[in-house]
């Protein structure tokens, strides 16, 4: 279900590019150490070596296809014959420690270390050989990793969003308890949630608060009034749009119906400028799921939104932005990305019994993007439909 869905479209990395010429090539066989957890720590710090430490038990399905076909691709061997690289064997009293040392409660992981040992950051989860490349060269260049977020929030001890990401960061790689201080922190030098870092950690609080009080019972026993009545007193009015969404998708996963279109309602009244033209379409398409049984109030909002977002479409000066913004395809056109707007208008007309305007919007969209054979066809459908 759509909430706050900003998305940017990233360029084909350098390295995507590397791995044809590098596939060809026999695939290094991984050193894997042979001695313990701490042997291998004081190696690595003796010779200047960052560590890889893989927790891949043999039961584990994704955990032996990582050993077996990812970590012996030529690329990603390539990279880790710059490691030390240690497979921790999770059935010993010896591995059951490593992993409580790090925290790790699901498999396949991989925890990247320093030289020092101290933990720089984390892959959980099964994950493809040209997407590991990359993550591993970023980790290895001291990119988003522990170190940089600590070095950068050091730098700016007010800046409470670096603080925040300090303390997500922390929070991935296993460190629960310094992440928690920092979020503490935030609350002690925030305590209003006048910014949109201290905002986000008051409404975390309240979230954290009704799946407590739901005492196990699942997602049926959520009261997303508990968020909701946080939401009136936060200054800032981005908060105070993502505190509405996020009461809508409570609303939803408890099955309280009629609170959802209230809370999208209050989130459309505070919806930041530039999240009209993306979150606004979202919407738009869910607002038509439920149109059937809307009354004329529900269906004027439902317009409402629709005319907002083909509005803001209209000569917009920055498509690509916009598109970047959608996480469309880079070969999208301005023209296309107005047809998608206008065609979801020309619905909330024909869902209002406007049948002539919703003709009149079908039509323009075939002009805008011709090769769309569904545009093609929503004319003769918004006629024989009424």
């Amino acid at each position: 279900m759509p909430t706050l869905l900003i998305a940017c479209l990233l360029s084909l990395p350098v390295w995507q590019a590397e791995l044809s010429s590098e596939s060809t090539a026999p695939a290094p066989a991984i050193a894997w150490h042979s001695g313990t957890y701490n042997a291998a720590l004081r190696e690595a710090r003796s010779e200047s070596r960052p560590v890889l430490v893989a927790f891949l038990p043999e039961w584990s399905d994704y955990s032996r296809q990582m050993r077996e076909d990812v970590l012996a691709a030529p690329a990603v061997a390539s990279v880790l014959a710059d490691m030390l690289c240690l497979d921790v064997d999770t059935d010993t009293p010896q591995g059951e420690q490593v992993i409580r040392l790090h925290e790790v409660t699901s498999f396949p992981v991989l925890v990247v270390t320093g030289p020092d040992g101290r933990t720089e950051d984390r892959i959980d989860g099964f994950i493809p050989a040209n997407l590991l490349v990359g993550e591993l060269r970023r980790i290895l260049s001291g990119t988003n990793t522990v170190s940089d977020f600590r070095a950068r929030s050091a730098a700016a001890p007010d800046d409470l969003s670096l603080r925040a990401s300090l303390s997500a960061k922390l929070k991935a790689v296993g460190q629960g308890r310094e992440a928690d201080r920092l979020t503490a922190s935030i609350r002690r030098d925030d305590p209003e949630g006048a910014t949109l870092t201290g905002a986000r950690v008051l409404m975390q609080d309240a979230i954290d608060d009704l799946v407590a009080a739901a005492n196990g019972q699942g997602a049926s026993a959520y009261d997303p009034q508990v968020l909701a009545a946080l939401l009136p007193g936060l200054v800032n009015e981005r908060a105070r749009f993502e505190g509405w969404t996020r009461v809508a998708d409570l609303a939803r996963l408890s099955g309280r119906e009629g609170e959802v279109l209230p809370a999208y309602r209050s989130a459309w009244g505070v919806i930041p400028e530039e999240f009209v033209l993306v979150w606004g379409l979202d919407l738009v398409d869910l607002l038509r799921e439920g149109s059937e049984g809307f009354d004329s109030d529900a269906m004027d909002f439902y317009l409402e939104v629709a005319q907002a977002v083909a509005d803001g479409a209209e000569g917009l000066e920055n498509a690509v932005a916009a598109i970047q913004a959608a996480g469309l395809p880079p070969d999208t056109t301005a023209e296309q990305f107005l047809a998608e707007r206008l065609d979801a208008l020309a619905f909330a007309h024909w869902a209002r019994g406007e049948t002539a305007e919703a003709v009149a919007l079908a039509e323009r969209c075939v002009l805008l993007d011709p090769v769309n054979l569904e545009y093609r066809e929503r004319p003769a459908f918004f006629l024989a439909e009424r």
